[in-house]
């Protein structure tokens, strides 16, 4: 907890000592679950810093991790770290099958904000492709969805998305 901390602040080395250590703790208790969550947020910092290969590599072991654990949450949340890498990247076919295979567990487990988030990104996608109706419907899913969970700050982001495409 304090690396997140430290990572919110900005202090990306420091939040990185303090993740390892706790990656190091968690290796010695045997504790794949903790593993996973800090491999992953590792990867949050490899990524924050630009450093997408090393950001790639931590979230892969993680989602290795949560798939052997069957830690579905923990699948999609990787699977999404991934997708933004890929984007970043400009490798938008995988990063779409990346999000997609996110949502698709978002779904089943019912975390309307994630899916939210998801569809949001997935219309970032289309947009960068040039897919304008495509944009669209997911961007229209995502502001819903924010506006029916009540987070009326990112209604407004999706609104003016929405209004920034052509007619």
């Amino acid at each position: 907890n304090l690396g997140l901390i430290y990572m919110d602040r900005g202090d990306l080395d420091e939040a990185e000592r303090m993740l390892r250590k706790a990656l190091e703790i968690e290796e010695k208790l045997g504790r794949m679950e903790g593993l996973a969550r800090q491999y992953g947020n590792l990867g949050l910092i490899h990524m924050n810093r630009g450093d997408l290969d090393e950001a790639e590599r931590m979230f892969s072991k993680s989602l290795e991790i949560n798939e052997k654990l069957g830690r579905m949450e923990g699948m999609a949340r990787q699977y999404g770290n991934l997708g933004l890498i890929h984007m970043d990247r400009g490798d938008l076919d995988e990063a779409e099958r990346m999000l997609r295979k996110a949502l698709e567990i978002e779904e089943k487990l019912g975390r309307r904000e994630v899916m939210a988030n998801a569809y949001g990104n997935l219309g970032l996608i289309e947009a960068q492709r040039g897919q304008i109706d495509a944009a669209r419907e997911l961007w229209t899913k995502a502001r819903d969805l924010y506006a029916r969970i009540g987070i009326p700050h990112m209604v407004e982001k999706h609104q003016k998305w929405l209004d920034s495409l052509p007619k």
